[in-house]
């Protein structure tokens, strides 16, 4: 019997906004509880908010855009792994893996346990050790627990560009608090938006 993981926060509820972006807003524009014949709501949100993929284009003027990707490209193998770190994932973390060529390597840290109230500045993020290391294990998508793979602290974005560079989705702000670590089978569907450099999708685990 396959067993499903919905690891997508929900828009609305559980989303933290990263610092500058726009927070996400759902507009009432048409009510049944205002007697209109049906519900409709506007939506205005950040493209990089709640579980979502960044593309290359995020921070390449001639990196290829997430509608440009065959649908193909977002199904694949993927690993749950578990760190302890405090600060950040390094290459150790990543010792004694089988890592699935071509799959995903998403990591489940003590995110878990940051407020979903507000933006924390010090969470546990990839280093550009380890964000080489997957590189050199030919992996298609790096996933994290929180807001952002990259550490607040540096600026200039270096483990983002290493892995975009080498054409490598990263999966943001999923919700990993109820799967094991292990191997599963990973769909993460962004929404189709021409040109773009990212985007909300859903993502699930199947085991």
């Amino acid at each position: 019997m396959k067993i499903f993981f919905d690891i997508t926060r929900t828009l609305g509820l559980d989303e933290v906004n990263y610092p500058g972006d726009s927070p996400f807003e759902a507009k009432s524009v048409f009510s049944i509880y205002n007697s209109d014949p049906f519900n409709l709501l506007q939506l205005k949100f950040s493209n990089h908010i709640g579980t979502h993929l960044d593309a290359p284009h995020h921070f390449f003027a001639d990196g290829k855009s997430l509608d440009s990707f065959p649908v193909d490209r977002f199904f694949m193998e993927a690993i749950v792994i578990e760190s302890n770190s405090d600060s950040e994932i390094t290459v150790k973390d990543l010792s004694g893996y089988s890592l699935p060529q071509n799959g995903a390597v998403l990591f489940k840290t003590k995110n878990q346990y940051l407020s979903r109230d507000k933006f924390e500045k010090d969470y546990v993020h990839l280093n550009e050790g380890a964000a080489q290391e997957l590189i050199n294990a030919q992996i298609a998508l790096v996933g994290i627990d929180y807001v952002t793979i990259e550490s607040f602290y540096k600026e200039a974005c270096p483990v983002h560009k290493l892995l975009l560079r080498s054409e490598i989705f990263i999966l943001e702000d999923i919700n990993l608090q109820s799967v094991p670590p292990g191997i599963y089978q990973l769909i993460c569907l962004p929404l189709k938006i021409f040109n773009s450099d990212g985007a909300p999708c859903r993502a699930v685990l199947i085991k």
